[in-house]
């Protein structure tokens, strides 16, 4: 099977580097593997890698984070609250930063792993009553 890398140096939105930096050096901090989802990796992939047209409706990224409970969740956001991440007034797992450049972003991270419940659903604590 063929490997294929792509090389996107220099074709991120500026300041996206610096945002995943601090992203990864928090998760990696507290031991909780992650990756990019959403419409942000599709356009890293088919557009900055293959140059396809990019059509977005939000600035948001989307991390799937694999936590082992709702405690190691808690940890992560307080983690980026106390390090220039702001929470969003109505969605428990958005956060906004300013990137150097003076830009907003909004950070969705969504939690998986062992904390799914029946069917991989996750509820939010908590009355767990809001559920994905």
């Amino acid at each position: 099977m063929k490997s294929t890398s792509l090389n996107v140096v220099g074709k991120l939105p500026r300041g996206l580097v610096g945002l995943y930096q601090k992203i990864n050096a928090h998760t990696e901090a507290l031991g909780i593997p992650y990756l990019v989802i959403g419409a942000t990796a599709r356009d890293i992939i088919l557009h900055h890698g293959y140059g396809a047209a990019i059509e977005r409706g939000t600035r948001d990224i989307d991390f799937g984070i694999q936590v082992q409970n709702w405690d190691q969740f808690e940890q992560l956001k307080e983690h980026l609250l106390k390090n220039g991440f702001t929470p969003d007034q109505t969605k428990v797992h958005q956060l906004v930063t300013t990137v150097p450049n003076g830009e907003s972003w909004e950070i969705d991270i969504i939690p998986f792993g062992n904390i799914a419940g029946d069917g991989n659903s996750i509820t939010w604590p908590p009355q767990h009553d809001i559920g994905m």
